[in-house]
């Protein structure tokens, strides 16, 4: 079973009403793992928390995780509080500026953006090592988490069903390349014997060591050992598809890069007519497997 990367969750409504934490995750595909949490600024400090949280439940992709708090209303410790002696030095400032440079009138700041100063607006002082606080958190989190991942599972159960057709279609084209390797050796020996012919020399074709030049030459052209590691690679490649981990792509991945050094060496060492276009068809298919395979995590 695969995952895909690109996924969506938010809490539901009913773990948004008992926390008033409401999480939205989104994802792409990456590499690597890189996440991005943006949380109201009274809460920075619980990153950490989250990071530890997700570590494990997530191996690779651009994660964006944003975090939103509620209020309640009825508890008065939500209230904020305003620097009034700030704001007043901050307008009185401002005013003046206007005076001494009326050509900047229209750009002087609004009420409003004072609000954006640090140390205008004051909010309550939050507790971020409340376990209590943590727990509604992570428990909002994790909803959100548990509806992004069944996304993905989703989306990686469609991606996993079309990499198993493509591997079928790889499996009937060595199939259908092993009965003309069967030749490989035999052809390169022939044209290494015309060519000792036409090369005009005095050469004994029947000598012993010429022999055993060709036949050692003629071994070069032998693709068992490539045949059998591509038998190898499907086997594993179909292992990860069926593992229950989550983080098969990387192993994909690599796989694909390895099949394409396998055929690219068979490819080279047969020099065959029949064997280049089903050599060609089959780079064709990987490529077109490593691309959805950038979307698994």
């Amino acid at each position: 079973m695969i995952y895909s990367m690109t996924g969506f969750g938010k809490t539901s409504p009913e773990v948004f009403a008992a926390t008033k934490w409401n999480f939205e995750i989104s994802s792409v595909n990456r590499k690597q793992l890189e996440v991005r949490i943006n949380l109201p600024r009274e809460f920075t400090a619980l990153e950490t928390e989250i990071r530890t949280f997700l570590k494990g439940r997530i191996s690779r992709g651009m994660v964006n995780i944003k975090g939103t708090f509620t209020p309640d209303p009825a508890e008065k410790t939500n209230s904020v509080t305003v620097n009034h002696e700030l704001l007043d030095e901050l307008v009185t400032a401002a005013l003046t500026l206007k005076k001494r440079h009326p050509e900047l009138a229209d750009s002087v700041c609004s009420i409003n953006s004072f609000f954006n100063i640090p140390g205008v607006i004051n909010a309550p002082e939050i507790d971020t090592e409340n376990p209590e606080l943590v727990s509604r958190i992570l428990q909002s989190l994790d909803s959100a988490l548990q509806q992004f991942n069944t996304m993905r599972k989703t989306e990686g159960s469609a991606l996993e069903k079309d990499l198993r057709s493509r591997l079928d279609y790889l499996k009937s084209l060595l199939d259908k390349i092993i009965p003309f390797t069967a030749e490989i050796n035999r052809n390169i020996k022939q044209k290494l014997l015309d060519r000792c012919q036409e090369s005009g020399l005095n050469i004994d074709l029947n000598d012993e060591r010429l022999q055993k030049e060709i036949i050692f030459y003629a071994d070069k052209g032998d693709v068992s050992e490539e045949i059998t590691r591509l038998k190898s690679h499907f086997v594993q490649f179909d292992k990860f598809l069926s593992n229950d981990a989550s983080d098969a792509g990387r192993s994909l991945d690599f796989l694909i890069q390895e099949m394409f050094r396998e055929i690219n060496t068979l490819g080279n060492k047969s020099g065959s007519c029949d064997i280049s276009p089903l050599v060609v068809a089959f780079k064709t298919e990987l490529e077109k497997m490593r691309e959805q395979i950038q979307n698994a995590e």
